[in-house]
């Protein structure tokens, strides 16, 4: 049986698949199977998995029986298929260090961990001087609780790119409520920690794809403002301080004014609405409310207080201001086009 899993859900990856298999191929740990999980791909992306397969063993090669359309349900039918001890999974255009398995591994080992983290490189191929989170705050050596973690992670002080107890997937799984429910579920499963470390492989998380679902604008991006409702929730059922609650209600808002951007951007917009409809009763509870405010009384200057706390409310003013901004912008345009001679 082997040491470790690494699951990578495909969809019309052609374009830099090579690079990742290659990048494992490469890897100075050997004892590790790698589980291409086709979700039923167009392009070429099954024809490179089987020539890795015929040349590595190590290389598994799974299809979907139809199209799931998210990370999560992909993640959560590798389950089934995954042998390691340790677990990690990778996007199908991510690179990796020589020493990325062997590292993440001895210090797993060495220290107990539950979860132990990498170097990771926000990657643009060709760049000299890529932004790099290391440890917290550059410093490697700490070992910290699930809870302290999952804190961290909120704000990206750590990343959730993480070697996990092979146990949290086969027990848990992947939380599936939409494209970035494997965010939320790697924070779950910092709460399951016990213990947290880190080692310096380095996993280069690649940002220059144009194909990447998160570069393009899509109604599946809509699916952020749950994902950070769920997270607010989560630090409430989990007793967390008024500070990090607050926090995360800022967050969701946030999100939620990006929803709008996404949304002036795409045509049959009523279509789209009831992506962010399940998010509006939470919203509009005391006891978001409570933290929302908690966090922009601390943080926000009183323009931005009565903007968060009145006009993004309810769903009725956000179809107001979604209804506000696609007008301006046809107006702009409008006055954008050449005059006629």
């Amino acid at each position: 049986m082997p040491k470790i899993s690494v699951i990578i859900p495909i969809f019309n990856g052609e374009a830099f698949l090579s690079q990742t298999l290659e990048s494992l191929i490469n890897q100075q740990f050997a004892d590790f199977e790698v589980l291409c999980v086709d979700d039923c791909s167009t392009d070429r992306s099954p024809n490179i998995t089987g020539q890795f397969s015929v040349r590595d063993a190590r290389f598994r090669y799974l299809r979907t029986p139809t199209n799931l359309g998210i990370v999560p349900k992909v993640m959560n039918f590798a389950a089934a298929y995954a042998q390691g001890d340790y677990f990690v999974y990778s996007s199908q255009d991510d690179i990796f260090s020589n020493d990325w398995l062997q590292k993440m591994y001895q210090a797993a080992v060495e220290t107990g961990a539950d979860a132990t983290i990498p170097d990771v490189e926000f990657y643009y191929a060709g760049a000299t001087k890529n932004q790099r989170i290391v440890g917290i705050r550059g410093d490697r050596s700490v070992q910290i609780s699930g809870r302290d973690a999952f804190v961290y992670s909120l704000n990206w002080t750590i990343p959730g790119n993480a070697l996990w107890r092979m146990e949290f997937l086969k027990k848990t799984g992947f939380f599936d409520f939409g494209m970035f429910a494997d965010e939320y579920t790697v924070r779950q499963y910092f709460l399951l920690c016990r213990k947290v470390v880190f080692c310096d492989g380095v996993f280069f998380y690649r940002q220059d794809n144009p194909d990447a679902i998160t570069k393009k604008i899509s109604p599946k991006l809509l699916d952020a403002t749950y994902n950070n409702l769920m997270l607010w929730r989560l630090t409430i059922e989990n007793g967390f301080d008024k500070e990090i609650h607050a926090a995360q209600a800022i967050a969701t808002i946030r999100s939620l004014k990006r929803s709008k951007k996404i949304l002036s951007k795409l045509p049959e917009i009523s279509r789209y609405l009831s992506a962010i409809d399940v998010c509006f009763g939470d919203l509009e509870s005391l006891s978001f409310k409570k933290s929302l405010k908690a966090g922009l009384d601390s943080n926000a200057n009183f323009s931005k207080r009565l903007m968060y706390l009145h006009f993004w409310r309810s769903k009725r003013m956000f179809c107001f201001a979604l209804w506000l901004s696609v007008k301006l912008v046809a107006i702009k345009d409008m006055l954008r086009r050449p005059k006629a001679v």
